[in-house]
């Protein structure tokens, strides 16, 4: 499976990464104008049935910990897949006695199930939360005592149909995110909520072995809300 890089995904579960440099825009809309980043995840498509666990934990200096859980399974054209994975470590104190701790988690989901021999439907869930010390990332001031939280979760679901000639993809995704960032324990903290839906459509057809076309249409709204830059709103349509 080849997904969007645009949400969160376990590294236990990526298969490879690839980039390329030149215009997808008819398969990605205005994002893939100059190019595209993509993640391949690992294949789970089984016509048995089976049901597999696997994790892994360690330690390291600072106290630092780090583990995961996955299970995935099949049963005949149906595969799901559910893990979690984190990571946390007190970190190294910095000379103004603070300590460069983080916490990072992300749990995902997904569904595939395949209708007749043309036809699949999918689903793909995620949540990434992380906080960490954040000092002197964009100040050098001594009253600089940074944290900042971040959350994002993210969902998609769509089918696709494919034969030998022409392939149909429809995809619709939300997606949310949410930064709190405080300057000092004392002052007030900078908060920001981004809510963006896309919705996307490709045809690809194999007119001769030398002669493909492909084109697609997507559509995205978007909402900010700040409490010191604002509230934003953006829509926007691409066709190609």
């Amino acid at each position: 499976m080849i997904t969007q890089l645009s949400h969160a995904v376990m590294t236990r579960n990526i298969e490879m990464r690839s980039s390329k440099k030149v215009t997808f825009s008819a398969e990605y809309g205005a994002d893939g104008v100059t190019g595209i980043i993509n993640i391949v995840t690992k294949s789970r498509e089984s016509t048995s049935t089976s049901l597999k666990v696997n994790g892994n934990a360690g330690f390291g200096d600072f106290k630092l910990f780090y583990g995961g859980i996955n299970l995935y399974g099949n049963k005949k054209n149906i595969t799901f897949e559910l893990g979690t994975e984190g990571k946390y470590a007190k970190g190294p104190k910095l000379p103004t006695d603070i300590n460069n701790r983080f916490t990072i988690s992300t749990t995902s989901f997904g569904f595939r199930a395949k209708i007749g021999k043309k036809t699949t439907l999918y689903y793909r869930s995620a949540f990434d939360y992380r906080s960490f010390n954040a000092q002197y990332f964009y100040t050098r001031s001594i009253a600089d005592k940074a944290f900042e939280t971040t959350q994002l979760a993210w969902n998609t679901v769509g089918f696709n149909r494919q034969s030998d000639k022409s392939k149909v993809e429809l995809d619709f995704s939300w997606r949310y995110n949410h930064d709190e960032y405080a300057f000092n324990p004392k002052s007030k903290p900078s908060v920001h909520f981004t809510n963006t839906f896309n919705l996307q459509f490709i045809h690809k057809l194999n007119v001769k072995k030398w002669f493909k076309i492909t084109y697609g249409a997507q559509g995205e709204a978007k909402t900010i809300r700040s409490n010191d830059r604002g509230n934003h709103q953006n829509l926007r349509a691409h066709l190609s």
